[in-house]
């Protein structure tokens, strides 16, 4: 879905994946001075960059991240919050008491009937973390592509994020 194009950048239609790009870029040279850590996700999370103040690093691996190499073609937020908390349960963190904010990023439309989202912000909460979100993509199909490239659109639903950022404090 980072391939759809329901962006107007100048006029052009742009991908998804090129506004997320931007988004992370400004979120890394705004928290200068913050370590930050990337996990990217579709069916499956990985940590693309390990908690690290190292900002060249972390805008180079933003560059070169590409629809293509992630992990399937629908997108799990509750795997990823999940592997989200194991990674940090597993961090050795300098403060314990001050607990990483948390930030997700996703154009999300539909929740896994296994595991809610919602949920797990509200248990994330529980254990000190913070949670924002991000929707990416338009919130309506008006937005959509004539030629979507064979994808089914799907807006971004902003009302299951915003109920995801509530819960996640």
């Amino acid at each position: 879905s980072m391939v759809l194009r329901d962006y107007l950048v100048a006029g052009e239609r742009t991908q998804r994946m090129t506004i997320l790009k931007s988004v992370l870029t400004h979120f890394i040279e705004q928290l200068k001075g913050n370590r930050i850590g990337l996990i990217v996700f579709s069916e499956q999370p990985y940590t693309l960059a390990p908690l690290t103040a190292d900002y060249t690093l972390l805008k180079s691996l933003v560059r070169r991240l590409e629809p293509a190499v992630l992990t399937g073609r629908t997108t799990n937020v509750s795997k990823a919050l999940l592997y989200t908390l194991r990674q940090l349960q597993h961090a050795d963190m300098n403060n314990p008491r001050q607990k990483p904010v948390l930030v997700l990023i996703t154009d999300v439309n539909r929740t896994y009937r296994n595991l809610d989202p919602r949920a797990i912000a509200a248990f994330l909460h529980t254990q000190g973390y913070r949670l924002h979100t991000i929707g990416i993509g338009a919130s309506s199909d008006a937005a959509q592509e004539r030629n979507s490239r064979g994808l089914i659109y799907q807006p971004a639903n902003f009302a299951l994020l915003k109920a995801i950022a509530q819960r996640g404090g």
